[in-house]
């Protein structure tokens, strides 16, 4: 058996991932369906995973920006985009690079490039989800 085949039966088996296998054979994502799908944050399409307004704070989309802010701080702010699109290029296989690096350089911008408010829309982001 093929590991495409394999990884297709591990998470269909083990993940409520959201998202067809035609769109995307890569298991982050899956695995960020699986659990936005879990808390009832958008999980059907790429694009939705990364929707920082409504992203889960515990989801792994998180990640990619605060690398971007702790390991590229050198570089000029203008250029964060393309970075995003460079990285991204590596984990899609469709057309959704510009729209989801958009995305990131959105919640970037709008926290200041900061740990500290990255952290904040995070927390504001679990009131979203608060099933208490």
């Amino acid at each position: 058996m093929k590991y495409p085949n394999l990884l297709e039966q591990y998470v269909r088996k083990n993940l409520d991932s959201a998202i067809p296998f035609s769109e995307t054979r890569n298991y982050f994502f899956h695995e960020v369906s699986d659990h936005h799908r879990s808390v009832g944050a958008p999980a059907d399409t790429l694009p939705a995973l990364f929707d920082y307004q409504q992203a889960p704070p515990d989801s792994r989309v998180w990640e990619p920006l605060y690398y971007f802010v702790e390991h590229d701080l050198e570089n000029v702010l203008t250029k964060y985009t393309e970075r995003m699109r460079e990285t991204l290029r590596s984990w899609l296989e469709r057309d959704y690079v510009q729209k989801i690096a958009n995305e990131m350089d959105a919640m970037l911008v709008q926290c200041d490039f900061d740990v500290e408010e990255l952290d904040k829309q995070r927390e504001r982001n679990a009131a979203l989800y608060d099933n208490d």
